[in-house]
């Protein structure tokens, strides 16, 4: 933390919800279709080129103002997944143009880690990176309909994710199909099963 003294970014790497160090464990659910605020797309725009050039992806970022920190979440395409070393590769890639552009907080502190077997879906492109895994969601409203009791009055839903179109997506769950639609959905992550 004494790089927050000399007015540089402080970087903490974390990985698969574990604060290296530290026994606090996170589980994170992103809302999804919540836009990304200005920062935040200028934080994606710039770590885009840098975290390509270790090889991994960009999968999310969330700017959290009041602490002055940005999570950036990276996956590597043929895992699906980050290991630490990839988190400190992306963490020296980025130290350099977070030293140089003014436009960056001088006291901001970068975190920079997988999305985790849990990974919160926030948008369609995550959607469809969890085709034909089970997810869980939390909707705003019961599903209803003709669904036996048990899932038409639940708010918290789990399936097989099998289809995405415009408006709703499609889950199997115990060799039923059932539609949820996007707007219903509060909050997703996806759910593996071992």
């Amino acid at each position: 933390m004494a790089n927050l003294v000399e007015n540089k970014p402080t970087l903490l790497i974390l990985f698969k919800g574990w604060i290296l160090g530290s026994p606090l464990f996170f589980d994170i659910f992103m809302v999804i279709g919540k836009s990304k605020s200005d920062i935040e797309t200028k934080f994606i725009d710039l770590c885009t080129e840098h975290v390509e050039s270790v090889g991994m992806k960009v999968y999310d970022v969330e700017f959290i103002s009041n602490s002055c920190t940005l999570v950036l979440y990276i996956y590597d395409e043929k895992t699906g997944s980050a290991v630490i070393e990839n988190c400190v590769a992306v963490d020296r890639a980025l130290t350099e143009p977070f030293e140089t552009n003014t436009w960056i907080p001088d006291d901001i502190v970068l975190q920079v880690s997988s999305p985790g077997m849990y990974r919160p879906i926030r948008n369609k492109n995550h959607l469809e990176m969890a085709m034909g895994q089970r997810i869980t969601c939390t909707l705003n409203n019961e599903l209803g309909g003709d669904l036996p009791k048990s899932l038409a009055k639940s708010k918290v839903v789990s399936g097989d994710l099998k289809e995405i179109n415009n408006d709703n997506i499609t889950l199997t769950n115990t060799d039923r199909d059932f539609s949820i639609e996007i707007n219903n959905i509060k909050k997703a992550k996806v759910d593996p099963v071992f």
